[in-house]
Order: C-alpha cells, then structure tokens, then sequence
C-alpha cells in the first residue's frame, strides 16, 4: 500500500507526484508545504497488486561462448496450477554481455527469447513437483 501525495492548483493544472509509503504521509506534505509555500496538498491511499516472481539463472551462447544470465519468471498461482505471466532476461545482465561480446542487446534478447519455451516447461515441472 502506498500514498499519492498530488501538487496541483485549483485550476487542476498538475505539478507532480510522490509516491510514499503511508508512515510517511504528513512527514512528507510537511516538507512540500514548507519547502513549496503551497496552500494545500492533495492525498490518496493507493493500493497494488504484485504478481510472484523468482529470480533465476541461465546461459546463453553468443559467438562460440556461453555466457551466464539472470532472468525473472513472474507468475500466478490460481487453484493449484501455476500460470507463467512473462519471462524476461535482466536487462544489467544483457548489457554486460553486449559490451564483452559486441553484440547488440536487443540481438541478445532475442536469443534469449529462443530459451523461453524450454525455461517455461522447466519452471512448471519444477514447481508442480514441489
């Protein structure tokens, strides 16, 4: 859960956004009354939905070397059966890869891309026999 903290006038014309966590609430609009000088602040209590997610590790072959890389499997359980939302590479991980490689980070998505079907099967025989 989380605290909207919005800077508009009464035109509506808005001058910002902060996202805080609600212990910090009135810690925060205090700061932006005294450091703004405006004459009220609008608040709201927000909440959100976070999918599981786990992070793990594979290898990728790019110009005759391998190369290790960290991806996240985000997912839902729902009535006993796990439904994979997406799986993407770490974008550091690429990057790193791309530089020592010099291949093109979104080259290296797309090999990466390759592996997702095996990595899916992986991920669901692994976490259904759990």
């Amino acid at each position: 859960m989380g605290i909207i903290v919005s800077l508009d006038d009464l035109f509506g014309t808005k001058y910002g956004q902060v996202l805080c966590y609600p212990k910090y609430t009135f810690q925060l609009i205090e700061i932006i009354l005294r450091e703004l000088g405006t004459l009220g602040v609008r608040y709201n209590t927000i909440k959100r939905v976070c999918v599981d997610r786990k992070v793990e590790k594979s290898s990728i072959r790019v110009n005759e070397k391998d190369y290790s890389l960290n991806y996240k499997i985000s997912y839902i359980q729902k009535e006993k059966k796990v439904i994979i939302i997406n799986i993407k590479a770490e974008y550091e991980d690429l990057k790193k890869i791309s530089g020592i490689s010099g291949v093109p980070v979104k080259e290296l998505q797309t090999i990466f891309q390759s592996k997702i079907n095996q990595i899916s099967t992986d991920f669901l025989n692994r976490i259904n026999d759990s």
